[in-house]
């Protein structure tokens, strides 16, 4: 994410980020004695403010990240955490230990506490529950939890071991050995774990846990606890062994240097807290007295008795460290002592004597007032790297204390490619720290001019040392940028890190020491201890060989010759050479070899750096200046030296700005030029220029940087009223003010309807932004937010419901409806009294069960349905009709049930108005050669045969198959056959849909007819069917193992089949239609009679080819349109499933099957 946005953004997030406080600043009493009470006191006044029931052996407090819990971890028998509410300090909860615990701390983040009892025992501060044991190799005794919340460290009660914790899975990721340590700490910038033994301080590197050196203490340290310095470049070693073992130490973390604090064997020190680089308070063991500890006297740090509190137990710093809180156990007393005169603002008589105490600071709540770097800044690394120290920055307030939740935006200016995790922002921790983690992508993905190819040259076209420093900035809302610098390294071997191309004078240490940085062919330091090997040209220098330190750095002092007394130079060129034998063989000699270039001045030489021009300028942002920077190397002597000289180009205030280079090198009385772009935020920077000359004499350039990103956002058409349906009055505006007062024009604003109905359409202009907003159909209150970038305005406008007065029919009125088709729109309109349209008003539509009512937008079909209006005040539905009226009645005639339906649209129950639709069933269609035996389906019918009808429309209100019995009209379909009507004896909803029926006898053979089918009041019609004098057809029965055998029965009315068939000579009646005229005649629609009537055309039956006596041929009594012939099986016919066919006249059935039955 670009710095552009990261301002107003940063300020968007912090109001809905932040960290409720929900506690006020308290002292916390631990009794002394058997007291179960602890002593609630207010941190500013001293007040008592309420007693906590909690075990004797409290010995320490942590608060919830919101400040509304304290957990109050307690020792021995009870081995409890006992979780209490901040505001009444009343018991929530007892988490219960399975040991009593020695140390606890709530991880900055505020999500876990994890204590030290047995082994590591995690506590979710959401549900105050034990949740984890993470077994660890021996009891551990401490806990520290870096800055990120990702890890913890444990050391173990033997002091043998740390446990290094994950903190992200709750495991435990690897144990370190740690010699018999006391005590653990973590410097500020967490890139390294200290471990105090009996020899000294072990430095461990936390990125590899590798053990990065050992520095040893002036004395035994006996059971030591360690205070690092706010800088970590020291830390105090408080010893508590028998003197002199028990003289604390101040030691140097970067040169090993050990000095004692106060008078050795002396001045024991109980407890020390740190105030700052140069000051801290501690108590004296011998007197039980309160000292001021001065970190930066000399020869040693010094401790000066300060006359009040007696029996001092326990002391410990505000958060923002503007007070000392001081319990004395001898005089009951708690004492408040401003740090910045050491004077005592507060005191209070306790009402039991303390044993100590904890200080319970909620989250501050006022706004950030400054940011600084924490740790990880000035790191060295090749691409492709993980940077094993997080960039971190702490923020506090205008009164120092640390303010969590806050947004803070860890960004690359220039665009360099560099992937920055979390996700941005990060947000402040209980600490008030927020950190960020590096990756340099691999060389190829990195992006930037001097980031590809080859290095850099400077002016004078000589390669710059392989380093390139990027700027990383961090903003947090309503502070300005810590800038970060990192080194991106180009090269591997041996490389300068800075010194190069220095002056100094005869006889004078060098400006700048020089510095080395020991990589291996990957760019990673070489292992700490490796020796370097000096040489050097016209100077002395502090070493021959020095060890590179733990990240790889090694540093030497220089200081020029002494010019001869009878040489007239005024300057003479140095060298100081640097190798690495150890590794010449791996690495080669070219990167295990490197130098510097220096020149000496004679003694009184005066060597300027001069500013010409380029100061003052102004651009907008993410423009270049329109000039460079330029700047001149001036002396007051004749002469110059051969080499150049450096001069550094860093930022020291302001929003960044991306800087062409940040080292150049020029000659003495030569000019220099350096250009600027400056970065995505407006205001003014302020940037420096060091040269590597005596004294370092360094000049300033102030940038202003105009325009800028949007800071501020002017709205207008807040807080109106409107109705649903209906657009706002006026269109809401906001107009863009950037970070130097001016309106942005066209600004590229993202509108949302953040809560409420309503829909928007956006415009931007060359003044501001435009939003029309649409109400919807529910009325209320909708908020409406406008964002640019990290910008938003917040807009609420209400939309109020219609008064409809009148509801009418516009369209739709008096159609005619069938099944299956949606009808046309009904439409109403609904007006408000003043006829205009009530746009957003509840129409409700209903009708009979039959109907199922479409909303012509919006809803899902139904009956009955709601739909609101229009911005015209407008509603309708379409209608489906599913049934028609009357069908649950047998043998309803189309009169009947060919009807209206009746639609009623209303509101509320006391407007209405309705649709009156005409009703008619689908229109048929008879599918081509639709009309066909029923047995055979040959085209054709037969009067007074069972026929079939196949089509679709042909029926309403049929599900599956339906029996009609013989009626000429069911559920309003009938059939005319010759204009006569034919008896319909089956349904089916197929599909294809198909009705059996009966042809009228009346029918005459040899001619065509007209068939005509009526679907409830809707008709189609089918001639030239051809009527025939017979057309046999042998009705056909399922089998349940597959496949048919002709409808034929044994005397007993059971039918004829595989397992039941026929016996040779056996009397059997078989069933088929198509037989054509009897005699008697048949009548239409009249079953067959008894006495039957008899077929008039002579009848064949055919068994396995053989012909079979006919017994019978005619009418089936009691059936329609059903023939039955009786017969006998041929004596001779072979046995199994045997052809079986029928011949009428002169035409012949389809042949069928009979099952004979084999003789036994």
């Amino acid at each position: 994410m670009n710095r552009i946005r990261t301002v107003a953004l940063a300020l968007a997030i912090a109001l809905a980020v932040g960290v409720p406080s929900f506690a006020v600043d308290r002292v916390i009493l631990f009794p002394f004695g058997n007291s179960n009470v602890l002593t609630a006191l207010d941190a500013d006044t001293l007040a008592e403010r309420g007693a906590i029931d909690a075990p004797s052996s409290a010995f320490k407090v942590e608060q919830s990240l919101d400040g509304s819990k304290y957990y109050i971890i307690t020792q021995r028998s009870t081995s409890s955490v006992v979780v209490v509410n901040a505001s009444t300090l009343k018991t929530l909860t007892t988490v219960n230990l399975p040991a009593g615990p020695s140390d606890g701390v709530l991880t900055p983040d505020g999500k876990y506490l994890l204590v030290a009892a047995a082994d590591v025992q995690v506590i979710d501060t959401t549900t105050d529950k034990l949740v984890k044991t993470i077994t660890v190799e021996g009891a551990p005794t401490q806990i520290l939890v870096d800055d990120t919340s990702r890890r913890a460290y444990a050391l173990t009660a033997s002091g043998n071991q740390i446990a290094v914790v994950d903190l992200t899975n709750l495991s435990l990721l690897t144990s370190v050995s740690s010699h018999n340590s006391a005590s653990i700490a973590l410097t500020a910038s967490n890139s390294r774990l200290l471990a105090v033994t009996t020899d000294g301080v072990r430095q461990f590197r936390t990125r590899d846990l590798a053990s990065a050196d050992m520095i040893a203490g002036n004395f035994a340290l006996v059971n030591a606890t360690l205070t690092v310095l706010p800088d970590s470049s020291k830390v105090v070693v408080q010893s508590r062994g028998i003197a002199p073992n028990n003289t604390a130490q101040l030691i140097d973390l970067s040169s090993g240097v050990a000095q004692n604090i106060g008078a050795i064997g002396t001045n024991e020190l109980s407890k020390v807290v740190v105030l700052n680089n140069q000051q801290g308070y501690a108590i004296d063991v011998a007197t039980m007295s309160l000292q001021l500890v001065d970190f930066t006297a000399t020869p040693n740090p010094t401790v000066t008795p300060l006359s009040f509190g007696q029996n001092v137990r326990d002391i410990s710093l505000s958060p923002n460290g503007q007070y000392l809180y001081a319990s004395s156990l001898t005089d009951a007393r708690l004492l408040k002592i401003n740090t910045q005169n050491n004077q005592v603002e507060g005191s209070i008589l306790t009402p039991i004597a303390p044993s100590g105490h904890a200080l319970v600071f909620g989250p501050s709540s006022k706004p950030p007032a400054a940011i600084s770097i924490n740790g990880g800044n000035n790191q060295f690394f090749p691409p492709d790297t993980l940077l094993p120290t997080p960039f971190s920055v702490k923020v506090t307030d205008a009164n120092g204390s640390p303010v969590p939740g806050v947004p803070v935006f860890f960004e690359d200016p220039a665009a360099v490619g560099l992937q920055i995790e979390p996700a941005q922002p990060a947000i402040t921790n209980q600490r008030g720290i927020a950190t960020a983690i590096i990756t340099v992508p691999p060389q190829d993905m990195l992006n930037g001019d001097n980031l590809n190819g080859d290095p850099p040259l400077d002016d004078a076209g000589n390669p710059i040392e392989s380093i390139e420093p990027i700027t990383i900035s961090a903003t947090a809302p309503g502070v300005d940028s810590a800038l970060f610098t990192l080194n991106i390294i180009r090269a591997a071997g041996l490389i300068k890190v800075s010194g190069n191309y220095q002056v100094g004078r005869e006889n004078e240490p060098f400006p700048l020491p020089y510095v080395f940085l020991a990589t291996d062919d990957k760019g990673q330091p070489l292992p700490s201890g490796t020796e370097v090997v000096f040489g050097w040209f016209f100077a002395s220098c502090s070493s021959f060989a020095l060890p590179v330190d733990p990240d790889g750095f090694v540093t030497v002092k220089c200081t020029g010759n002494r010019f001869s007394p009878l040489s007239q130079q005024l300057y003479a060129d140095g060298v100081l050479t640097a190798t690495i034998p150890t590794y010449q063989q791996e690495l080669g000699i070219s990167l295990t070899t490197e130098s510097f270039n220096f020149s000496v001045a004679r003694g009184g030489s005066r060597i300027q750096l001069t500013k010409l021009s380029g100061d003052g300028q102004s651009a907008t942002t993410g423009s270049p200046l329109p000039e460079p920077l330029t700047f001149r190397m001036a002396s007051d002597t004749q002469g110059r030296p051969d080499n150049p000289i450096t001069v550094e180009i860093d930022q020291i205030s302001g929003p960044p700005l991306i800087i062409e280079k940040r080292r150049a090198t020029v000659q003495l009385r030569a000019t220099g030029t350096v250009g600027v772009t400056v970065g995505p935020n407006a205001g003014t920077a302020v940037v420096r220029m060091r040269s590597s000359t005596p004294g370092l004499p360094e000049i300033f350039y102030t940038i202003t940087a105009t325009g800028g990103q949007p800071a501020e956002l002017v709205k207008s058409g807040d807080g109106q009223v409107g109705k649903i349906s209906n657009p706002l009055p006026t269109p809401l505006r906001v107009v863009v003010i950037n970070e130097s007062g001016a309106p942005v024009p066209f600004p590229e604003v993202s509108w949302r309807v953040a809560s409420g109905d309503a829909t928007i359409t956006a415009t931007n202009d060359a003044g501001g932004s435009n939003a029309v907003v649409q109400f919807g159909q529910t009325p209320g209150s909708v908020r409406i937010v406008a964002a640019i970038g990290s910008l938003q305005a917040n807009f609420t406008v209400t939309s109020l419901p219609p008064e409809p007065a009148s509801i009418s029919t516009v369209s739709g009125q008096n159609q005619t409806i069938t099944t299956g088709v949606l009808s046309e729109p009904l439409t109403v309109r609904v007006n408000e009294l003043d006829n205009a349209p009530a746009a957003g008003a509840i129409v409700t539509f209903s009708g009979p069960p039959s109907v199922r009512l479409h909303p012509t937008s919006g809803s899902a079909p139904g009956n009955p349905v709601q739909m609101p209006t229009n911005i015209e005040g407008l509603a309708g539905v379409r209608v489906e009709l599913l049934n028609l009226p009357g069908l649950g009645e047998e043998g309803a005639t189309p009169a009947q049930l060919a009807q209206t339906v009746s639609i009623t649209a209303s509101i509320g129950g006391q407007l209405a108005t309705s649709f009156l639709l005409n009703v008619v069933g689908r229109t048929p269609v008879i599918e081509a050669a639709g009309v066909v035996n029923a047995a055979t389906y040959e085209p054709g019918i037969v009067p007074g045969s069972i026929i079939s009808l196949f089509g679709t429309g042909l029926m309403e209100g049929v599900v599956g198959i339906r029996n009609a019995g013989g009626q000429t009209s069911f559920n309003g379909t009938q059939v005319r056959i010759g204009g006569i009507p034919a008896p319909l004896l089956n349904f089916s909803s197929g599909p294809p849909e198909q009705i059996n029926l009966q042809a009228p006898f009346e029918l005459s053979p040899g001619q065509t007819t007209t068939i005509e089918v009526e679907n409830n009041g809707s008709r189609a019609t089918i001639s030239g069917v051809p009527v025939f004098l017979a057309q046999p057809g042998i009705f056909e029965i399922g089998l349940q193992q597959g496949g048919t055998v002709g409808a034929v029965i044994h005397a007993d009315g059971s039918l004829v089949t595989p397992d039941n068939a026929a016996a040779h000579g056996e009397a059997l009646a078989l069933f088929a239609t198509g037989v054509g005229r009897l005699n008697p005649a048949g009548q239409t629609g009249a079953p067959g009679p008894i006495p039957p009537s008899v077929a008039t055309l002579p009848t064949i039956v055919g068994v396995d080819n053989k012909g079979a006596p006919v017994l019978f041929s005619g009418y089936a009594p009691g059936f329609l349109g059903l023939y039955q012939i009786n017969f006998t099986v041929p004596i001779d016919s072979r046995c199994g499933l045997r052809p079986l066919n029928l011949r009428i006249g002169d035409s012949t059935s389809p042949q069928s099957t009979l099952p004979v039955r084999c003789p036994q």
